[in-house]
């Protein structure tokens, strides 16, 4: 269960809740500066999603976990024995970002994508079920 509570803390900052923000803060910051260039926004949106959300994100999930999450399973053997220090991206993590590409892409302009935005989530979903660990 620890694992789980940690996992599940990490996937939703740091590879989806954040990365939609840093996105959406892009955006507006591209919009205020009237920038039209569908590849200017998406390098800029690309930025924010690597900025908030994969550094800011990762930071913020092993801050979590180790301040609040830990503390909770403290009496719990198994948090002692599997839950390792903090959690860094790996190379399926940054493969995971693909629906941050796909997000970036309906707020580009690109609405054929929009019913498939779900399933690019499910990946996160699923590790954050079985309680993977690094």
């Amino acid at each position: 269960m620890p694992n789980k509570v940690k996992e599940g803390a990490y996937q939703f900052l740091a590879n989806i809740f954040l990365c939609n923000i840093g996105a959406c803060a892009a955006l507006k910051l591209l919009e205020a500066m009237r920038i039209r260039s569908k590849s200017a926004r998406v390098a800029g949106m690309t930025g924010g999603i690597i900025g908030t959300g994969v550094i800011g994100g990762n930071t913020i999930a092993n801050y979590l976990g180790k301040k609040l999450i830990d503390p909770c399973f403290r009496n719990v053997q198994e948090s002692k024995q599997t839950m390792p220090e903090g959690r860094h991206p790996e190379a399926l993590d940054i493969g995971l970002h693909t629906d941050d590409v796909a997000t970036i892409s309906v707020m580009s302009g690109l609405k054929w994508i929009e019913p498939v935005l779900p399933i690019f989530y499910t990946i996160s979903g699923y590790r954050a079920g079985i309680g993977y660990r690094n």
